[in-house]
């Protein structure tokens, strides 16, 4: 295993060497879509449409009433778009990973005073901080948005122990507007 290096002056370049797994990928990807505000609010809605229509059907109807039947098929609902969003995501991780995989092995990670500099087979990518939306921190990695629909896994065992991710995270929060 390839562990970051950090040049000791200043501790301002942080070079970090990606090896992705599918089932690591995945794993990120799963952590995004459940942290994902859009999700949280869609889920929410559909909640709210749902207790709202068994409402009016106790409303508009004289002999309707709540069951724990009612409360069930809201749980299912639910349940069930949860598990499809959860398929299509395996779908097109899967899809992803199998097209692009220089997107995922072979990578090099560069942080440093100016910003996010990533090189790999047919992939070169250069952001400055002051484009970097925000990042979050999971057990197992760090994910960097740099728009809404472009995150890059950083995984934490990439960078070392508990002392270098410490360093790395004080660079994101030193650099990286919103977390």
């Amino acid at each position: 295993m390839f562990v970051a290096t950090i040049n000791d002056a200043m501790q301002n370049t942080i070079t970090v060497r990606q090896q992705l797994t599918y089932k690591e990928f995945l794993n990120a990807m799963l952590y995004a879509f459940f942290i994902s505000r859009r999700v949280r609010r869609y889920f929410g809605f559909m909640l709210i449409i749902s207790c709202a229509s068994n409402l009016l059907g106790f409303l508009t109807t004289s002999k309707f009433s709540f069951t724990l039947q009612d409360a069930a098929f809201i749980v299912f609902f639910i349940g069930s778009l949860a598990l499809a969003g959860m398929l299509a995501l395996l779908i097109i991780t899967w899809w992803v990973y199998q097209k692009r995989p220089d997107l995922f092995n072979n990578v090099l990670y560069q942080f440093s005073h100016w910003g996010i500099t990533r090189e790999g087979p047919n992939t070169n990518f250069s952001k400055p901080w002051r484009e970097i939306d925000r990042f979050r921190e999971s057990k197992q990695f760090f994910l960097i948005y740099v728009s809404r629909f472009d995150v890059h896994i950083i995984q934490k065992k990439m960078i070392g122990d508990v002392e270098r991710i410490n360093i790395f995270r004080s660079m994101l929060e030193a650099n990286v507007g919103g977390k």
